[in-house]
């Protein structure tokens, strides 16, 4: 308390007060030691609700309130407690105007959420756990999309890093020195429109609430009979599964979380295996088998002490959004769908007459253009783009006016920078970043290129990359490619896909069709909400 006693002393800089900070650590620290008279008494001496104080140290003090109260049974107060900090979280989300410095701004609530769910868990019920869950990953991956303002300059950089990144495209074997010096000077300029975007403001609205188990049995009875939620979760590095039916709400420890990771990593390597071309047979033969046995292992493990013999949607983090559930033998012929949280559905002027489509095809893809010209015989009126017209600022127009959107193309997923996923088209890369701020109309999406429905969770939880992006923007479903996927396999699978579609605007359904009766796995999955599963 003598830190406390200097920091009032020295009063406040730019609205930070070190001896507020000081008694929020002190009274954390008694909290752990066991002395929670101590802890109450710091508490007292800080003012009500520290409105004056900056976010971090007003989500801070919610949670030191939220941990006392939970020491002291007082569940009633600590959920009080948990549930004003996260809001207060999410309203200050709702009005930056960047997708990455919404999901930035989820680091602040990481001591909150991980307190509600240690909470939820010695309580024992399996619905309070579920709830838990919820509150925290809607509230960093549900909040509404933002609309930053436009930025001519970033537009501009962006349009130099894809002609950097297209002229090392096409540079030769013999060139790689120049291509490596292109891609870093590229990396820069994406460096400064990173830089540029945090600066924005924007006007997302309301605030997405959290879903309930109570909600999610209500959806579910109204929906497919047999219906499952399954919401995996990781606790002292035992994976867990919090299921919901309509029946109920029950907890399934699966096993060590480290086997099922292990066995998602050869997943992902056997598919890069199996898609390649130039390969070996012999080997590319040991990988397929392999790929097999790691995918009935998956489902043995994942699925089947879940029972889960109707439609599935399944919520998870990291690695396990990079397993193909659909494509988990116990799933053929079966709709499943995957989100990072238990989305909801959003409600979209559904279009009267014939549904717009377009296909894109871009280079490099052997079988691109055939595909993206049998996609779109499977529209009337539809516009397809192959070679030099599949542009960048064509493609980014139909993603915000059509209500179907195919792209052919190759594309990958940017670990390190993940809002600079890309998917290739004719002038260069289009990034994710450029779609930050773009309101796509109910769309469903479907991106048949290799892992470019690939993730990566950053501090807070939360996910980024272009499956998240053309989600949190609108889009009603995205099919995607979470391995490697052959552009021949893509060419088969994709037109029939477009078929069941097209019949039933049921996008599950149309994956879990046109994936029946292929005889080599496909690592396509459908993201989209719990109400678009529970409509089938």
């Amino acid at each position: 308390m003598n830190v406390a006693a200097a920091g009032d002393e020295a009063g406040p800089t730019l609205g930070y007060h070190p001896g507020h900070a000081a008694r929020l650590v002190a009274a954390r620290w008694f909290v752990l030691a066991g002395d929670l008279d101590a802890a109450r008494n710091v508490l007292t001496d800080l003012p009500r609700g520290m409105v004056s104080a900056p976010l971090t140290m007003r989500i801070q003090h919610y949670t030191v309130q939220a941990e006392l109260a939970f020491a002291t049974d007082d569940r009633a107060r600590g959920m009080r407690a948990v549930r004003t900090g996260l809001g207060l979280l999410a309203d200050h989300r709702s009005r930056l105007g960047s997708v990455e410095s919404v999901t930035a701004a989820a680091a602040h609530g990481v001591d909150l959420t991980h307190l509600d769910v240690e909470a939820a868990v010695r309580t024992g019920r399996s619905a309070a756990l579920f709830d838990a869950l919820e509150r925290g990953r809607s509230t960093f991956a549900g909040t509404g999309r933002v609309t930053p303002p436009d930025d001519p300059e970033a537009a501009a950089l962006l349009t130099e890093a894809r002609g950097l990144l297209a002229r090392a495209r096409e540079l030769g074997a013999g060139e790689s020195r120049e291509r490596e010096r292109l891609t870093r000077r590229a990396s820069r300029i994406q460096g400064e429109v990173r830089e540029r975007s945090w600066r924005h403001a924007g006007n997302a609205g309301a605030v997405q609430r959290p879903v309930t188990a109570r909600e999610v049995r209500g959806t579910l009875a109204a929906g497919s009979k047999g219906s499952v939620v399954a919401s995996f979760l990781v606790i002292a590095d035992v994976l867990r599964c919090v299921r919901v039916d309509a029946a109920g709400v029950t907890t399934v420890d699966i096993g060590p979380a480290d086997d099922v990771i292990e066995r998602v990593r050869r997943l992902s390597a056997d598919f890069a295996m199996a898609a390649n071309d130039l390969i070996p047979t012999p080997l590319r033969a040991a990988a397929t088998a392999s790929l097999a046995r790691n995918l009935k292992a998956l489902d043995t493990v994942l699925l089947a002490p879940l029972h889960a013999d109707g439609d599935l949607y399944v919520v998870a983090r990291e690695p396990l959004l990079s397993v193909p559930w659909a494509a988990l033998p116990s799933r053929g012929g079966l709709r499943t769908s995957v989100n990072s949280y238990v989305a909801r559905g959003r409600t979209h002027a559904r279009p009267t007459g014939e549904r717009r489509l377009l296909a894109a095809a871009g280079p490099g893809v052997r079988h691109g253009a055939t595909e993206a010209r049998a996609v779109g015989e499977q529209w009337p009126g539809a516009t397809v783009l192959t070679g030099k017209d599949a542009v960048t600022e064509r493609v980014r127009t139909a993603l915000a006016t059509h209500d179907v959107v195919h792209l052919a193309t190759h594309g990958q997923h940017d670990a390190d920078n993940p809002l600079f996923a890309s998917i290739d088209l004719a002038d260069g890369p289009l990034f994710a970043h450029e779609l930050d701020g773009t309101p796509l109309p109910g769309s469903v999406v479907i991106l048949s290129s290799c892992e470019v429905g690939g993730s990566t969770q950053v501090l807070g939880g939360e996910l980024l990359g272009l499956t998240s992006v053309l989600l949190r923007l609108g889009a009603r479903a995205v099919i995607a490619s979470v391995a490697k996927l052959s552009d021949e396999l893509a060419a088969r699978v994709m037109p029939r896909l477009h078929a069941h579609l097209r019949e039933t605007d049921d996008p599950e359904a149309a994956l879990a069709a046109a994936l029946r009766d292929v005889a080599e796995p496909v690592p396509l999955v459908c993201f989209s909400s719990v109400e678009g599963l529970a409509a089938g």
